[in-house]
This record gives C-alpha cells, sequence and structure tokens, in this order.
C-alpha cells in the first residue's frame, strides 16, 4: 500500500474551502443590527448617477458628494435614527438647502438638525428643525439600500454660524446607509442614547449641500441662536 506523503496538502485545501466559505456567509449575511440581527446582502444592478447639484459648502460623512452605502443598518436593531456632526470652519454663516442619504422604507420618516456649540444633541424630538420626507426607495430590506433620498430645505431657514455645530440626520424608516467605518463619527439611537457607530465598525452615510449667508427661519432667527452661546 502507497503511504500518504501530502498530507498537510490536504488540509492546506480544506482550510482554504472554509476560509472562501467563510467570506462568502459574510458578504452574503450581513450584521444589519447592533444586536446581532443580520440581513441578505443584495449587490446593487444599477447605483443612480446621484445628485448634480453644486453648492457653496458640501458634505457627506464619506468624503465624496453622493457615494453609494455598501452597508445597512435596520431600524428596529442597529438605531431608530442616524446623525451625525459638522463644524463649520468656513469663516462664513452657512445656510442647508439639502439633506441626502441613502436609505429604504415603506412609509414616510423625519429628518432632523441640531445647532449645538459641539455639545451632543437631546434625544429625537429635541431638535431644533425638523420636517417629514419620504424615502426614495420603499424597501427596507435590500441592503445595502442603493438610492439617496434627497430633500429640499431650503425653506426651513438652518442658518449654522461659523464656528457652531450642525448635527444632523433621519429617522430610520427601515433601513439606513451605511459604510465600513472610516474615521468619521456617526451616531444611532441605540437602547436609549446616541450610540457610536465606530464602535460596531460602521459610518453612516448622510450628506448635505449649503450655502454662504441666508436668513434664518423666523421661529429660529440667526441671532437667537447666536445668543444662546455667548
Amino acid at each position: 500500500m502507497q503511504k500518504e506523503v501530502y498530507p498537510m496538502k490536504k488540509l492546506t485545501l480544506i482550510l482554504a474551502i472554509l476560509a472562501i466559505a467563510s467570506m462568502s456567509f459574510a458578504l452574503d449575511n450581513t450584521v444589519i443590527g447592533k444586536n446581532g440581527e443580520t440581513g441578505t446582502y443584495v449587490a446593487p444592478m444599477d447605483t443612480p448617477a446621484g445628485d448634480q447639484t453644486r453648492s457653496d459648502v458640501e458634505y457627506n460623512t464619506t468624503g465624496a458628494m453622493d457615494t453609494p452605502a455598501d452597508l445597512g443598518g435596520s431600524a428596529d436593531g442597529w438605531g431608530t435614527h442616524f446623525i451625525t456632526a459638522w463644524v463649520n470652519m468656513t469663516g462664513q454663516d452657512v445656510t442647508i438647502a439639502e439633506f441626502g442619504w441613502p436609505c429604504g422604507g415603506p412609509v414616510d420618516a423625519m429628518w432632523m438638525a441640531w445647532i449645538t456649540d459641539g455639545a451632543m444633541p437631546g434625544a429625537p424630538g429635541t431638535e431644533t428643525f425638523s420636517g417629514v420626507f419620504t424615502p426614495a426607495s420603499p424597501d427596507p430590506d435590500t441592503i445595502p439600500p442603493a438610492p439617496y433620498t434627497y430633500i429640499d430645505v431650503a425653506a426651513a431657514g438652518i442658518v449654522v454660524p461659523d464656528g457652531m455645530v450642525l448635527f444632523f440626520g433621519y429617522e430610520n424608516p427601515g433601513i439606513g446607509g451605511q459604510t465600513s467605518a472610516n474615521g468619521v463619527e456617526t451616531y444611532a439611537w441605540y437602547d436609549g442614547g446616541w450610540d457610536p457607530d465606530s464602535g460596531w465598525g460602521r459610518t453612516a452615510v448622510l450628506q448635505f449641500h449649503g450655502s454662504f449667508g441666508g436668513v434664518a427661519a423666523e421661529s429660529t432667527s440667526l441671532s437667537a441662536v447666536k445668543a444662546l452661546f455667548n
């Protein structure tokens, strides 16, 4: 009987097959909840071209406007709301014209914004500005959510004074777009508090367009906002 002389090659092959299978599972069964909930990843067939709006100030948590999400977080497992912070270091007051983010869900949801001196905002419902939006995609299950939802908020009069901090985001209508943690901190309202997504290896995809100057809405004038922090 011929003696087997290559047992390690067989072991290496088995381990390689198991590694490939593990990677396939990780790709197809993406974590969508901080509670360990998973969902099925669906590769987008076509990524929309995105919003072609250009403005004085543009910001996206990925570093590039209209960047697609490649991960997602569920409303019941990851967080009911997503927010991030932007510090106005432009040297001028900035009026927010448009919010945008990839998300999906069958119901209308709320966008929200706070202006602070850097302190974390309160719970959802304490925001300075808010409004209703309809997700561009009614699908709460596809991961990642492919299309961006763009929301015109120019009439809301959201003015961020120079040196102040804008916290902005939205109520998760079902699935919210994310990417792997990239150093930009975003937060999800989870278990009664604003929980950093970075601790779970994620960054929520959030963006806005803004313009220099502008007049705040009557309910919250620019001078009134500045006076809060004098």
